[in-house]
């Protein structure tokens, strides 16, 4: 009798459509990570008319994925073919994002594939402290001094003055303090650059690499004649060699010094960075409130070839007061690169998501308002763009991602493997581009 019970209940399991076979076998995972791209406590905006509910799909398995290809009216990405041409050009990649890039995903499968086609051009851009606990970059770990940093971001962090590096962050210290870098055997930077805040309070920064090598600067404006109050703040950088087998590099700190981040990369030879850039809770209209200026010196400092805007897993949960305000504000950004010279732009759709109402799984209708509010933005700048959510298969998508294991159970990140699939897709995308301007 109980070997005839377990046969007909897993005989019903089999049966069951596979959102709900998903929540028997996570149980109660899902609404742990509900608000996961959001942060805590951030409420769910109800989407206008309800869409087909995708509890009642009789689809037949998993959508063929189709080869998207990128929208690049204005030839944006001309700027970067251009410089893959050139035999003895750094070309830096900087990939900003949301939580979908967290953990290094997507970035790091994209600096693969660029660098075994065209040259390891170092790691790039980093936090010179772990900017949140589960913080990580493939080939990098960090110690610092605890209690003496405060750690600004974009969301869900301080942000008192705008302030932020390119990387969406900022860590300050008051007095003495630390932070320590530890590089895996694969580096291959021959190059280390400390970018950090100048202005009227006094503070003084130390790099040391492997404690052979050190250099130390005061980050006090000193050639103004105004008085300190009325002294401008600008972004400066603290640049030395370092050998390619380098491990360690520590950074002191004493005074007060804001630091936005430290670049490894490697200079005078042909190769890329492919720069992981991720804001935590951010969304792309809160960009246009950084300090613009700030923004373009670092951007002026290390001139990218291109930069990667990837955003949507938390605009579609909530994108401000309105979409033409978010759309207006993603252009206020997007213009900020689009005005650079020999500087392409990519803006990368928000994927799927799935929500639950009335107990059904259904597309969230707002992300086709924020792709759509996006795709205008970057063609009214004249970026590129690329269709992300209709790279994955459309509307519903990311359910067949799940039964593939691609992602996490909220129905709305990507797991490694899925961003090293959503890497494959855009890398295709990538290449067929570039393929036009040889």
């Amino acid at each position: 009798m109980v070997l005839a019970s377990f046969w007909l209940l897993l005989i019903l399991a089999l049966l069951l459509p596979t959102p709900f076979r998903v929540v028997l076998r996570e149980g109660g995972s899902r609404a742990k990570g509900r608000n996961l791209a959001s942060g805590v406590g951030t409420p769910v905006k109800s989407p206008s008319p309800a869409s087909p509910s995708l509890e009642h799909d009789k689809g037949s398995g998993i959508p063929a994925v189709h080869d998207q290809e990128i929208e690049d009216p204005a030839e944006s990405l001309a700027a970067l073919a251009h410089a893959l041409k050139h035999p003895h050009t750094l070309v830096r990649i900087l990939h900003i994002g949301d939580s979908q890039i967290d953990l290094d995903h997507i970035s790091a499968d994209m600096r693969q594939r660029m660098q075994s086609r065209h040259g390891a051009g170092g790691h790039g851009l980093l936090p010179v402290i772990r900017p949140w606990r589960w913080f990580r970059q493939r080939g990098i770990s960090y110690t610092a001094q605890k209690g003496l940093w405060d750690r600004f971001r974009l969301g869900g962090g301080k942000r008192p003055d705008n302030r932020l590096g390119l990387g969406l962050l900022a860590a300050q210290s008051e007095g003495y303090a630390w932070s320590r870098i530890a590089l895996s055997a694969g580096n291959v930077a021959n190059q280390a650059s400390l970018s950090y805040l100048a202005g009227p309070k006094r503070g003084s920064i130390e790099l040391r690499v492997d404690k052979s090598h050190i250099k130390r600067i005061e980050t006090q404006v000193s050639e103004h004649r105004a008085p300190k109050h009325e002294r401008p703040h600008e972004t400066r950088l603290l640049t030395m060699p370092i050998p390619t087998n380098a491990r360690v590099l520590r950074i002191i700190t004493r005074g007060h010094v804001r630091l936005f981040g430290l670049a490894l990369e490697r200079v005078g030879q042909k190769g890329v960075t492919w720069e992981n850039l991720p804001a935590i809770s951010g969304r792309f209209h809160q960009l246009a409130q950084l300090d613009g200026t700030l923004f373009e010196q670092q951007l002026k400092l290390r001139p990218p070839s291109m930069v990667v805007f990837q955003f949507g897993a938390n605009d579609a949960i909530s994108y401000g007061d309105s979409i033409a305000s978010y759309k207006r504000n993603v252009g206020i950004t997007l213009s900020r690169i689009t005005k650079l010279p020999n500087v392409a732009c990519l803006v990368i759709g928000p994927l799927d998501q799935l929500e639950r109402r009335g107990g059904k799984l259904q597309s969230r209708r707002s992300v086709e308002r924020v792709l759509n509010a996006q795709r205008s933005a970057a063609r009214d700048t004249g970026c590129a763009f690329w269709d992300a959510h209709a790279a994955m298969g459309g509307a519903g998508s990311i359910q067949h991602w799940r039964a593939r294991r691609l992602t996490r159970a909220d129905f709305i990140h990507l797991n490694k493997r899925g961003a090293a699939e959503l890497a494959r897709l855009l890398d295709t995308a990538l290449v067929a581009s570039l393929q036009r301007f040889r």
